[in-house]
This record gives structure tokens, C-alpha cells and sequence, in this order.
């Protein structure tokens, strides 16, 4: 659809919801911002309508060519309303624990979560064993993270072991994180196959377990980062629209 200054905007239905991943040129305002919508509808942005589905340039209007600018703020579009999140970061790796090198990942995230205008409030860097994972992970939550990433540990090695610590203490797994998280990285390198990325609930928080890479971690964040400020409202027990 159009607005009064002829620039389109693409809508989802009142009261849905719908998160598409920055390669595909669809942008969440939760992605770039770390803030969720609110009011009568769910709204996108798009940068370009080249990784749309026919069924959705169809349903938009657009031509694959065709560039979208974001919304403006004709047609009543819903406000934005900051979410403030408590993040936890946990470092996994026997020799950054060790002083063998200098932790990359766990920086890396603290930045990645300052740009989401999240609070980092603690941080942890642990070898690759299962019960230290699980005690950073816990001690966090304890302090007060809503939300906890792990970096590190969720490849094919034999000391990695992060997923399985996660899963461990999980209350339930979140497939579709680390779903979306691998295939939206085998569009950038085909070992993606080999990730053993996830999300979790863990007592009363979200965990995600990205890759040590920081560049890796950074990335598969913003793949999913649209779906974590809902995920932990509703895992903290806060009332939703949905």
C-alpha cells in the first residue's frame, strides 16, 4: 500500500507479528533498534523488495527492483516503545580462561548488545566444561538477566560442550532460534552446517548460544534479535498483546 506521499509501506495484520532477516531486505524495527512496536498493528520496514517472496511482493504491491523507504508517519503507524533488557554474557573457551588469549567474543557481544540499547549486567568467562557453564549461566539469571548469551562451545570439537550444558538446566529449547540462526548463516559460509547454535528457557530467562567467532556471534544475534524482546517478556511473565 501507499501512503499520502506515495512512498510504500509494507503491513502485517493487526495484532500479528512477523520477523524476516536482514539478507532479506525486510527489516523488523526490533532488529536495528531493540524496540518492539506497539499499538494497533505490527509494522516492517523495507530497504529493498529484491529478497521477497513473490507471494509477499505480491501482496505489497512492489516489483522485485522497487525501494522502499521506512515508515513515515502517515496512516496512524504504531509508536515505538523501548524495552529494557538485562543481558548477561557468558564467554566459553579453555584457553581464553586460561590467559592463552584475550577474549574476543565476549566484547564483541557487549557492543552488539549496547547497540540494542540493552543493559549488560554481568559477564563471565569460563573453560569449556559443562558445570561452569551452567553456574554462569545461573548466577546471572541470579543477578538479574533476563536475557544471557553464550559465546563459545557449539561446534563439532570434542570439548564443546555448551548446547548440552544449556539443555541440561532448560526448562524447554526454542528450535526455531537456532533454525534461523543456521540458515541464515549458510548464506555467508557453508560450514554453518556444522553449528550447534540454540535458545533456551533456563528458570525465568532466555538463553542463546551463539558461535565463539565474535564476528559469528555478532551475526547470528542480529538474525534473531527481533524475536528476544517478546521471548523475554513472556518468559519473565509480563503481560503481552499476543
Amino acid at each position: 500500500m501507499s501512503d499520502a506521499s506515495g512512498q510504500l509501506v509494507c503491513r502485517a495484520a493487526a495484532g500479528a507479528s512477523a520477523h524476516y532477516p536482514r539478507s532479506a531486505g525486510l527489516r523488523p524495527a526490533a532488529a536495528s533498534t531493540g524496540r518492539e512496536h506497539s499499538g494497533s498493528g505490527r509494522g516492517l520496514w523495507l530497504e529493498s523488495a529484491a529478497g521477497l517472496s513473490p507471494a509477499l511482493r505480491e501482496l505489497s504491491g512492489v516489483g522485485a527492483s522497487s525501494t522502499l523507504s521506512v515508515f513515515t508517519a502517515a496512516q496512524n503507524l504504531p509508536t515505538l516503545q523501548p524495552m529494557q533488557i538485562n543481558v548477561g554474557i557468558v564467554t566459553v573457551s579453555d584457553r581464553a580462561s586460561k590467559g592463552e588469549y584475550d577474549d574476543l567474543g565476549g566484547p564483541a557481544l557487549k557492543q552488539a548488545a549496547a547497540g540494542y540499547g540493552w543493559t549488560v549486567a554481568g559477564e563471565a568467562l569460563v573453560p569449556d566444561e559443562k558445570r561452569d557453564i551452567q553456574r554462569a549461566i545461573r548466577e546471572l539469571i541470579n543477578q538479574g538477566c533476563g536475557l544471557v548469551l553464550t559465546t563459545g562451545g557449539t561446534g563439532v570439537a570434542p570439548r564443546d560442550v555448551t548446547p548440552e550444558a544449556i539443555r541440561e538446566i532448560a526448562i524447554r529449547e526454542l528450535p526455531g532460534f537456532g533454525e534461523v540462526m543456521r540458515m541464515e548463516s549458510l548464506k555467508i559460509t557453508q560450514n554453518a552446517i556444522l553449528s550447534r547454535n540454540l535458545a533456551a528457557v533456563v528458570d525465568n530467562a532466555l538463553v542463546v548460544a551463539l558461535p565463539g567467532k565474535p564476528s559469528g556471534a555478532v551475526e547470528c544475534l542480529s538474525f534473531v534479535v527481533g524475536a528476544i524482546p517478546h521471548c523475554v517478556k513472556v518468559v519473565q511473565g509480563v503481560p503481552t498483546s499476543c
